[in-house]
């Protein structure tokens, strides 16, 4: 009777065992494809920083031509 109830639990640890590593690989598989999305998204961005150092640069150029014409005056 003792005996049963091991291989029961024994039985039960292994299908727990095998739908663990089938969770495990199916997470794998959607962190793969979430990954290749983030690369996508990270290339599309690139637009961004460049028009932000555009905007940036004309600022600070714009900020220093003023305050110079405000000394010269």
């Amino acid at each position: 009777m003792e005996n049963d109830k091991q291989e029961y639990i024994n039985e039960e640890t292994q299908s727990d065992i095998k739908q663990l590593y089938k969770h495990a690989e199916i997470a794998n598989q959607e962190m793969s494809i979430i990954k290749v999305d983030i690369a996508g998204i990270k290339g599309d961005l690139e637009w961004l920083k460049k028009a932000f150092w555009l905007i940036a640069s004309a600022s600070i150029g714009s900020l220093i031509t003023g305050l110079l014409s405000l000394l010269w005056k």
